[in-house]
């Protein structure tokens, strides 16, 4: 999941910022579905990024720090910052959100512990 934000990265390097943008977005929407997958939770394909956002990281399971970082990071993975508005420090801080969730210990605990469960897709 991680390296999906490795390209978003590159483009933003190469001063692609608008690309870079669409890039993270779908990285994130990716990340998003899987870890919900990996938490067993279930969800609806076709979802809004926002309502899959919410039902990953209830506000009522982050600290203040958590749910303050969320709230500048958000814009970035769903889509609402213009390339007008891009700001290089936030997005890069968006793309390591994405690499850190994605090989952090808690998605490599979560994935051994569903390896058996089925998938929380409903169609």
């Amino acid at each position: 999941m991680g390296q999906l934000a490795l390209p978003a990265r590159r483009l933003a390097k190469e001063g692609r910022s608008e690309s870079a943008l669409r890039a993270l977005v779908n990285a994130s929407t990716t990340f998003v579905q899987e870890y919900l997958t990996l938490k067993g939770t279930t969800f609806q394909t076709n979802w809004l990024s926002g309502k899959l956002w919410g039902a990953a990281f209830p506000k009522a399971s982050l600290t203040d720090k958590e749910h303050a970082r969320m709230r500048k990071l958000m814009p970035y993975f769903l889509g609402h910052v213009s390339p007008n508005r891009y700001d290089g420090v936030w997005f890069e801080k968006a793309a390591a959100f994405l690499i850190e969730a994605s090989y952090g210990p808690l998605i490599r605990a979560i994935a051994m512990v569903n390896r058996t469960a089925p998938s929380a897709v409903v169609p």
